[in-house]
């Protein structure tokens, strides 16, 4: 390297003689410190795309309390003025209009779709947390890619993304706050789904508990999600730290 040329910073990068390997670089000389080339990315490079995607996850956590209120409000308010408490009743000759609530089903589908992004959010957070796992040698329950897919799946989604999550936090006392937050999660979607099935269904005042209960466990969700980020976020970082050589 010529006199002027700024060095980079400490850190692991691809061997300069060629090897299939990492080598430490101390940002003034290339150390005897070596890593097989067994991922794509060194654990600090993923651990940067997963700090990056962890404060979309947060905001994601924030925006989806808001979305869970205006998808119960509106949903209600659809369903009720579609249908009108006749949702499941068989001796009910009435028709639905499809143009009624016209404002109200668009809102509703917009939030609905909004949702789906949010969710999209967490699932490429959990793919990147998935893969800054792998590259530190965390045994994980699924690969990064189906830990991600598993928050869309049907059915499964109310258990697998948890799963892959418990394993980036071996400790008992964070394990507590996975499940919690995953409860709550179970909690909103069910509530969400009864107070707009009720509300075509029953009405609206029977929908009103539901939207209630759904907007208090989002609330919960994303404070308890706020934690789940910043814990997963910790074991990675010290994990990466750990693996530094120690200076000579």
């Amino acid at each position: 390297m010529t006199t002027g040329e700024e060095l980079p910073p400490a850190g692991w990068y691809a061997d300069p003689h060629g090897a299939r390997m990492w080598r430490y670089w101390d940002g003034t000389q290339w150390t005897d410190h070596v890593a097989p080339q067994t991922f794509e990315k060194l654990p600090a490079a993923a651990l940067d795309d997963e700090r990056k995607w962890a404060r979309w996850a947060r905001a994601a956590f924030a925006v989806y309390v808001l979305l869970v209120a205006a998808t119960g409000i509106l949903g209600s308010f659809y369903l009720d003025d579609v249908y009108g408490g006749s949702l499941f009743d068989p001796k009910s000759t009435a028709r639905p209009d499809s143009f009624s609530g016209a404002p109200l089903a668009v809102g509703y589908q917009i939030c609905a779709f909004a949702s789906l992004a949010v969710i999209g959010v967490l699932a490429v957070w959990t793919y990147r947390a998935a893969q800054t796992a792998r590259t530190l040698g965390i045994q994980i329950r699924r690969e990064p890619g189906l830990s991600a897919a598993a928050w869309f799946i049907p059915i499964v989604n109310f258990w697998w993304p948890p799963q892959t999550i418990r394993s980036f936090v071996p400790d008992r006392t964070q394990l507590r706050v996975v499940v919690e937050w995953w409860i709550c999660w179970i909690v909103t979607s069910f509530a969400l789904a009864a107070s707009i099935i009720s509300a075509g269904a029953a009405s609206l005042g029977t929908a009103i508990p539901f939207v209630a209960v759904a907007v208090l466990g989002a609330l919960a969700f994303a404070i308890l999600g706020f934690h789940v980020v910043r814990i997963v976020l910790a074991v990675h970082e010290q994990m990466v730290a750990e693996q530094q050589p120690a200076p000579t």
